[in-house]
């Protein structure tokens, strides 16, 4: 955890999570283990987010949305809506594709 990352009260990070500088994890939050959040990312208030899940750069999760395993988020997308697994949310607002 880089030392300018912030982590909200009450959030729950699992193993192996990697917060780089000016990331956010804000109150009532779970990490699943694996996850990286990159530079200026953000997880708002409430948000449940499943293992092995990358945010890019001033991606942003709105409240209460949920992020299944293994998918990804664009760098400066905004989501709005919950995201399924092994899933890219890309744009603002921001559009689910399938990985694979």
């Amino acid at each position: 955890m880089s030392p300018f990352a912030s982590v909200g009260t009450n959030a729950q990070l699992e193993d192996h999570i990697l917060l780089v500088m000016y990331a956010s994890v804000a109150h009532d939050c779970n990490i699943g283990s694996y996850c990286s959040l990159s530079p200026y990312s953000a997880a708002a208030g409430g948000v449940v987010v499943g293992p092995k899940v990358f945010f890019g750069s001033y991606a942003v999760v709105t409240p209460m949305r949920r992020i299944g395993q293994e998918s990804k988020i664009a760098a400066g997308a905004v989501v709005y809506r919950d995201v399924p697994e092994q899933s890219l949310a890309t744009g603002n607002p921001a559009k689910v594709l399938p990985l694979y």
